[in-house]
């Protein structure tokens, strides 16, 4: 019966002990406030950017092959990148 009651002793003491060391902790280093993040506004296109196809070119023409060189491919159409294949890559 001694033995048991040293045990639970030792377990309070322990435990109380544990305690004391979590309290006594030094504080850790101050956290950053929290800074606010603002959203930034994409950049406003200009028409000047945005690479225009002449209205005389006709597809498959040389002058409109030069043209849709500096056009994003995304911006191409089906048809424009079957005439570009087709006529204005050569073997």
């Amino acid at each position: 019966m001694k033995a048991i009651f040293a045990l639970m002793g030792a377990s309070v003491l322990m435990i109380v002990v544990g305690v004391l060391l979590i309290l006594n902790q030094p504080d850790s280093e101050p956290e950053e406030p929290v800074r606010d993040i603002a959203v930034i506004p994409a950049p406003a296109e200009r028409d000047s950017e945005i690479p225009q196809i002449e209205v005389d070119a006709e597809p498959g023409s040389e002058a409109w092959c030069e043209q849709m060189m500096n056009v994003p491919n995304a911006d191409w159409s089906r048809e424009d990148s079957q005439t570009f294949a087709d006529q204005c890559i050569y073997d």
